[in-house]
């Protein structure tokens, strides 16, 4: 898979992600919350990653 491809599906996962945090703090499950906000960095982290790298193999 490109990484467009893989920014886009990753992007689509977060934004689901970001609802379900949003849900899970509004129950009261704080420690849950924490955990999707770690998994939210990751993925920050990896689309950061796979915009860096198709930027370097883009001609200037």
């Amino acid at each position: 898979m490109d990484s467009p491809e893989q920014v886009h599906q990753l992007l689509r996962a977060a934004a689901n992600l970001c609802h379900a945090e949003g849900e899970l703090a509004k129950a009261g499950y704080p420690e849950w919350v924490l955990k999707l906000e770690n998994l939210l960095t990751s993925i920050d982290l990896e689309v950061s990653y796979l915009e860096s790298s198709r930027d370097l193999t883009q001609p200037h």
